[in-house]
């Protein structure tokens, strides 16, 4: 005897559309039926002359949602799972009842799971290789609006080949879009590259910043948009660096945490100017290009 999943009672197999009145095939017990070919199909398996199905294209054609008859809104205790045109193209919906929090949950024992989003150019039957540009996924969130769902996602990730693909060559960069308020159009306000630079506030060229991994230990933060160009913060060789003016934006003095040690041995000197006439009490070192010279404080 075959051991079969329990099977679903005419009440679930067989719903009602709300809006006709029609009595429909409810589709998330599909997976009934599948389960029961699949242990049919195991069991026999080991026959002399294993019992099969005339067709297993039936079965496929039992899960194009499509062709089945679905409520628009589904009862309590149901789901609903159709196709759908999303932006001019095909969707695919899952929808609960009104009022129902609806997950998409991945579960797997014993090892990971996770969601894979694949792209390839040509055809179906003979693809061939990404482009670069090319938009491998993306992952979008829309409201609804006045009188319909907006247009675009109001926020979102995509995901950009960098270089055309190779089996050993698949760069790609991912994107983080949002919408200002007042406005409709996604923007790309931050960038992870290829190489591990993150670009803020804008897409290329147009961003307020950008962190970037220059050789070896050296790190540098770009900030763009600055009068003088685009001027540089980072460390190299164990040393900050700095490629413009430092301003305080504030009337603060400039502190350090500990006291300065004092550099008079290297080039001392009398001051007969103001603040006080006489020998400062310590002279700061600044390295002018290679040469040491001595700021005096008192």
């Amino acid at each position: 005897m075959i051991p079969l999943p329990p099977p679903p009672t005419y009440a679930q197999v067989l719903l009602t559309d709300p809006s006709s009145g029609i009595v429909i095939f409810n589709p998330i017990w599909l997976n009934w039926f599948v389960q029961l070919a699949a242990l049919v199909s195991a069991t026999t398996s080991t026959f002399t002359t294993p019992v099969t199905f005339s067709s297993t294209a039936a079965f496929s054609s039992y899960t194009d949602y499509a062709r089945i008859a679905q409520p628009a809104a589904p009862g309590a205790g149901f789901t609903r799972v159709s196709s759908m045109t999303y932006n001019g193209n095909y969707g695919f919906l899952i929808q609960v009842p009104a009022a129902s929090i609806n997950y998409l949950v991945l579960n797997s024992v014993g090892t990971s799971n996770g969601y894979v989003g694949r792209r390839a150019n040509g055809t179906a039957t003979v693809p061939t290789a990404v482009s670069l540009n090319d938009i491998l996924g993306s992952i979008g969130v829309q409201g609804y609006g006045t009188t319909d769902y907006v247009a675009a996602s109001s926020a979102g990730l995509l995901f950009t080949a960098t270089e055309n693909y190779t089996d050993t060559a698949a760069g790609a960069i991912i994107q983080f879009y949002t919408v200002a308020n007042g406005t409709t159009l996604p923007v790309e306000n931050m960038r992870v590259w290829d190489n591990g630079a993150i670009g803020l506030g804008g897409p290329t060229g147009a961003e307020s910043m950008r962190v970037s991994k220059v050789a070896g230990s050296t790190r540098w933060i770009t900030a763009a948009g600055s009068v003088a160009g685009n001027p540089t913060l980072g460390v190299s060789a164990g040393k900050l660096t700095v490629s413009a003016e430092l301003v305080l934006a504030q009337a603060q003095l400039m502190e350090t945490s500990v006291a300065l040690t004092n550099n008079a041995a290297a080039a001392v000197g009398t001051l007969n100017n103001a603040p006080v006439a006489g020998d400062p009490t310590k002279w700061i070192p600044i390295n002018d290009n290679g040469v040491v010279r001595n700021i005096p404080a008192w």
